[in-house]
């Protein structure tokens, strides 16, 4: 072997080297990014620049490694689920415009997140809007249904969560107490207290 063949073949070694060095960092950085960023949105969930990572490498080969996409956007659709104000008595347009992007993400996460964990609880949060939206909809019953069906499949995908199993039980017994008829009185006091409670229950979730 030739003096030049074994100076190129040191140099991409080195190239090779310095490259995985890098990588490491930008993997390292990532899980750092997302494990702080977590406990800051549970003090300031408004912080819009949260799960956002810089790479030292073009094409965010750190991310692309750990497959972090679907993560995001299951933070971000419980990040717009906690900002919509559900349970508020009376709700700004930034907070309805915050429970449509809320509904959007979770729909996405859905239909592309091959985690069975993530999508089930995205099933309970979308669950709680509709049942939220029953208490003083003109179409409480189908809003019901809707909620009912969401936190069934919610349990399927995740036979432990606690969280979509407690409030299909509420529907169930709001279900129990209004009656086959009771759909356009559901909206009153039964309505208001279980939809509270359910989107309590599920607002700080999800990590």
């Amino acid at each position: 072997m030739s003096t030049g063949v074994r100076v190129l073949l040191a140099l991409v070694a080195l190239v090779l080297a310095g490259t995985l060095a890098l990588l490491a960092l930008d993997v390292h950085g990532v899980d750092e990014t997302f494990r702080a960023d977590d406990l800051r949105f549970q003090r300031n969930p408004g912080d819009s620049a949260l799960w956002v990572t810089e790479s030292r490498l073009p094409g965010d080969l750190g991310e692309k490694m750990l497959g972090v996409a679907d993560d995001r956007q299951f933070r971000s659709g419980v990040r717009f689920f906690r900002l919509s104000g559900l349970r508020s008595q009376s709700r700004s347009i930034d907070q309805s415009t915050f429970q449509q992007a809320a509904e959007l993400e979770l729909s996405r996460v859905d239909r592309t997140d091959s985690n069975a964990w993530r999508r089930s609880a995205a099933a309970n949060l979308r669950g709680v809007i509709n049942l939220v939206e029953a208490a003083t909809s003109d179409e409480s019953g189908q809003l019901l249904q809707r909620s009912l069906s969401e936190f069934r499949n919610a349990i399927r995908l995740n036979p432990e969560n606690a969280e979509a199993k407690y409030n299909l039980e509420l529907v169930l017994q709001i279900g129990s107490e209004n009656g086959p008829s009771g759909d356009e009185g559901g909206g009153g006091s039964r309505g208001d207290s279980p939809a509270s409670g359910a989107g309590a229950a599920s607002a700080g979730s999800g990590y």
